[in-house]
């Protein structure tokens, strides 16, 4: 199972997560692909939402079956922020970053303590650790 979210009110809006339930396991293999297009000049194509998704669905479909080769066959080392966290016996984070605490905001793991202009203080939940 995997979940593609985009947070909601970020500076940067190309940022996705790409969360991965792996069921108790360590490791599992990872295939993605990735397809791309090009905005149309054609205003014909964006005043409906039907003719909007059929045009794009058709385009992301042709994209995706000309795949190339394969660029990596590398492992992937994944940060577990969770792990750090107990581990090393964090009890608060300070975040400066929005996309940061938008996303910590929706993080059951964490509850906002306080926030002002360009600071969020998180506290790490007691029943997390």
């Amino acid at each position: 199972m995997s979940i593609l979210q985009r947070f909601d009110g970020l500076t940067d809006p190309l940022l996705f997560d790409l969360v991965y339930n792996l069921h108790g396991k360590s490791k599992a293999d990872i295939a993605l692909s990735v397809a791309a297009y090009s905005v149309s000049d054609s205003l014909d194509l964006y005043r409906n939402q039907a003719t909007k998704e059929q045009y794009f669905s058709q385009l992301m479909t042709t994209n995706l079956g000309s795949r190339g080769t394969q660029i990596s066959n590398q492992t992937i080392e994944c940060f577990d922020y969770q792990a750090a966290l107990k581990n090393n016996q964090i009890a608060y984070i300070v975040s400066r970053v929005d996309w940061l605490t938008t996303k910590m905001l929706r993080d059951p793991a964490f509850s906002l303590e306080f926030i002002k202009d360009e600071v969020a203080v998180f506290m790490v939940k007691p029943n997390f650790n």
